[in-house]
């Protein structure tokens, strides 16, 4: 299949779809070559292509060759070489196996901002290759580094990827070439992996030696975890704005895809990046992950629908988890509608449209509120309630006062002017502008109904300096001058 995938993406070169097809089919037969290569040490059936070659290159090589990479997950790449070149003896492809698989882990485990460092030393005399590479990130517990190097074993932890075949891997490759390789964490140091092997021609004399060629077979270059298009920035359109939070990038890349063409779409890898980029931007509508690191989609769902900035917006749980449970666990944490992986595209915008609908008829309700200007009456039967309670509350302290800016009412309400905004704009369709409008026009009309005040009077008492502007919106608003306003009134 990976073939014919491949062909097809030569034909539609520009298919996002077809594209991660063929990342997922290359990390599919990558996998299975590591499946095989260890059938192959279990019945010794793998022997050393020993080379003589520029070691020192060949590793910085395979090092840079993940630069793109740590850059597009934010994270620091160091290589630290005490010899620029040396001439030794060393098997290309398994040493090529060894690296990648210690640094696409170490880049997997690293957050963003974060860093990982590769120290590379030989001694001489005899020869011998000393590399580690570091990761910044959670510290692995001492009873999962004994069997960390176990085949299959992944941990405690299940947030994240994997097999548990890698490092099995490395392992049984570096006692083939009668090297040595061991781990070590902690919360200031980080995690560790340390590799020794012997790179003198005496350890190799019983081995047939041929001349590197200093070549890297493409499929190694790892390039498929990148990230796609993390953010998209179309301000510009009246897509609605959907957060996804989500680890693993190609399911984040597949959602992309799906709904593109409905959504104005931002991206976070985590519930901890997925709190900050809600609080900042305040998306229409969320997907999350239920397992994810430093943070899993519980705890942020949770969290959401507890923050006042973001309690209004409906939350999509995407899960392998399939338990009763687990469904409940999301829906006592606020999560509006539960989805098991592999799910069902036509379910999936099914889902988004209705939640897409209801929110429309809430917002309809929650019209019909803001001409009540009786705060105290209104019952708090949610977060949405109350976040309408306080604002009405404010402006009817405030509402006369001319100068009276989104500002003023963000700061009293302790949030930032855009997240008034987008909130307001959620869960009413009025703009923070338009809702003070309405709520001094309706202020206005009742003090022309009671007759105690000229038009003037009532325009300045409300917070109007421009008597003409305020007759317009009046007008506009009522269907009739607030001079006439009165009259039909006194009828």
């Amino acid at each position: 299949m990976h073939g014919p995938a491949i062909e097809l993406q030569k034909k539609q070169p520009a298919n996002r779809l077809i594209k991660l097809m063929v990342d997922n089919l290359t990390k599919l037969r990558s996998l299975v070559d590591e499946l095989l290569d260890i059938q192959k040490l279990e019945a010794q059936k793998m022997k050393p292509a020993i080379v003589r070659g520029d070691v020192s290159g060949y590793l910085r090589m395979l090092v840079e060759s993940f630069s793109s990479l740590a850059e597009s997950k934010k994270v620091d790449l160091t290589l630290v070489q005490h010899q620029k070149s040396f001439i030794g003896f060393y098997d290309e492809q398994m040493l090529l196996k060894i690296v990648n698989n210690l640094m696409s882990n170490a880049l997997k485990f690293t957050p963003s901002e974060g860093r990982v460092e590769v120290n590379v030393t030989i001694n001489e005399n005899p020869a011998r290759l000393s590399f580690s590479v570091t990761n910044s990130g959670e510290a692995i517990e001492e009873v999962q580094l004994t069997r960390i190097f176990d085949r299959f074993y992944k941990g405690s932890n299940g947030d994240y990827e994997g097999t548990g075949i890698g490092l099995a891997l490395v392992k049984e490759l570096a006692v083939v070439l009668k090297g040595e390789v061991s781990a070590s964490s902690s919360k200031t140091e980080g995690t560790c992996f340390q590799v020794s092997l012997p790179i003198d021609k005496e350890s190799w004399k019983d081995s047939p030696v041929g001349e590197s060629q200093q070549l890297v077979a493409k499929e190694s270059i790892v390039t498929a975890d990148v990230p796609q298009d993390s953010i998209k920035s179309s301000r510009d359109t009246d897509k609605e704005l959907l957060l996804i939070v989500e680890d693993n990038d190609d399911m984040r890349a597949y959602i992309n895809i799906l709904l593109e063409d409905q959504f104005r779409i931002i991206e976070a890898t985590n519930g901890k990046e997925g709190i900050a980029l809600a609080e900042k931007e305040v998306p229409d509508i969320i997907i999350c992950d239920a397992m994810m690191p430093v943070m899993d989609g519980f705890e942020f769902s949770k969290h959401e629908k507890d923050t006042l900035q973001t309690s209004h917006i409906p939350i999509v749980m995407l899960t392998a988890m399939v338990s009763k449970k687990s469904k409940i666990e999301s829906y006592n944490q606020g999560v509006d509608h539960y989805l098991t992986k592999p799910f069902d595209v036509e379910e999936l915008r099914s889902v988004l449209q209705t939640l897409y609908r209801n929110r429309k008829k809430l917002r309809e309700l929650y019209q019909k509120d803001f001409v009540d200007l009786k705060p105290d009456g209104v019952a708090l039967v949610s977060k949405e309630k109350q976040f309408l309670q306080l604002l009405k509350q404010y402006l009817e302290e405030n509402y006369s006062k001319s100068d009276l800016t989104v500002s003023d009412i963000a700061s009293f309400l302790k949030i930032s002017d855009t997240q008034l905004r987008r909130k307001l704009k959620s869960i009413s369709g009025f703009s923070t502008n338009e809702f003070i409008r309405k709520y001094r026009l309706e202020k206005a009309a009742q003090m022309l109904g009671a007759k105690t005040s000229s038009v003037s009077e009532v325009a300045y008492a409300v917070g109007f300096e421009n008597l003409s502007y305020f007759s317009k919106v009046f007008q506009a608003e009522y269907g009739c001058p607030p001079s006439e306003y009165t009259l039909q009134k006194a009828e």
